[in-house]
């Protein structure tokens, strides 16, 4: 008797076994579906796949990093196909996953709070695409070093929420840390200097600091010259803010 009830636990086991494995080829399968007709501008069709493959996994509670995976692939369509309300809810679902995992994936959850932030800044929520830019800020610092490249590029992205928020101190510090981290990653006059350059000059401009101000628009201009060649549409935006400094000076 006690060998039929072990018998029958064993069988119980392997069945759920061999039904999770189905399940996760069937998600598989759906996955990579969806990429090949993303990749394909066929965004209802891979917003269905995507659709499929994100109850697929969270049929099984216990695979987070599937379910995780599958709201931020859905949320990517949701966004390009402009259901902004849909697809944020489901950035916000990835991250709570992420959060759970148990030890953190830190690069994946970044790349959650990085997709969530850059629809949040789409949509004009300023102030709460500032708090998860500074939530990956850490994030970052632990897993990819304090000078990284990440790092360098969060801050930029807080200088200018910052800097729309009106809090200039915040976003001249954040450029200027930008600009530190950006130097030893890319040089001097590497590519992402530029913003750096004109998030502190934006800043300089609104503090009346008109010199300091304008030599840093003309050092991005003549890094977005070198990137982007002369008629890109970023030096057409600084030489506009530069003429702002030059009219309150008189200078024609």
């Amino acid at each position: 008797m006690q060998n039929l009830k072990r018998l029958g636990v064993l069988a119980v086991l392997l069945l759920t076994s061999v039904q999770t494995a189905w399940a996760e080829d069937d998600w598989t399968a759906l996955t990579n579906r969806g990429k090949q007709q993303e990749s394909e501008q066929k965004y209802a069709n891979a917003e269905q796949s995507y659709t499929q493959a994100l109850s697929i996994a969270a049929a099984y509670k216990s695979n987070n990093v599937r379910t995780a995976q599958s709201l931020v692939n859905l949320a990517t369509i949701l966004r390009q196909t402009g259901k902004l309300d849909q697809a944020e809810n489901m950035f916000a679902r990835a991250i709570e996953l992420e959060e759970q995992i148990i030890p953190p994936d830190l690069t994946r959850l970044s790349q959650a709070l990085t997709n969530y932030a850059t629809l949040l800044i789409q949509r004009g929520k300023n102030a709460l695409a500032a708090d998860l830019c500074t939530r990956n800020l850490i994030i970052c610092q632990m897993a990819f070093g304090a000078d990284s490249q990440k790092v360098g590029s969060i801050c930029l992205t807080l200088a200018d929420l910052y800097f729309h928020q009106g809090k200039y101190q915040e976003s001249l510090a954040c450029s200027n840390r930008a600009q530190s981290i950006i130097t030893k990653v890319e040089g001097a006059d590497g590519p992402s200097m530029a913003a750096a350059y004109t998030c502190m000059a934006m800043v300089e401009d609104k503090y009346e600091q008109n010199k300091q101000a304008e030599s840093h628009y003309k050092q991005a201009i003549a890094i977005y010259q070198k990137k982007n060649g002369p008629d890109c549409a970023e030096i057409a935006s600084t030489l506009n803010n530069l003429s702002v400094i030059y009219t309150k000076e008189s200078r024609f």
